[in-house]
């Protein structure tokens, strides 16, 4: 897993994946990728200074981001089985 802003953009540049693609798979909106991008040129080495999130908060927010899919789907399902008698 990508952990840092410039590494978010290395791939960018170098994956066959489409943006909107590889922002999907980030958990980011799309622009965002560009705004980095942007940053980084204007910024150069100071655009990114913290060394990012760890790969262990990284697994952690996919995580929650699957259970939450999971919980929107499950209550989505709910409200549409509801029965409403008169």
């Amino acid at each position: 897993m990508v952990s840092s802003g410039k590494g978010v953009l290395q791939l960018l540049e170098t994956s066959e994946k489409s943006s909107a693609d590889l922002a999907r798979e980030l958990g980011v909106r799309g622009n965002q990728l560009y705004k980095w991008k942007e940053e980084l040129s204007q910024r150069g080495a100071g655009a990114f200074p913290g060394s990012g999130r760890g790969s262990e908060n990284n697994d952690e927010v996919a995580r929650l981001r699957k259970e939450l899919e999971k919980v929107k789907e499950e209550r989505h399902l709910k409200k549409g089985s509801r029965v409403i008698c008169p």
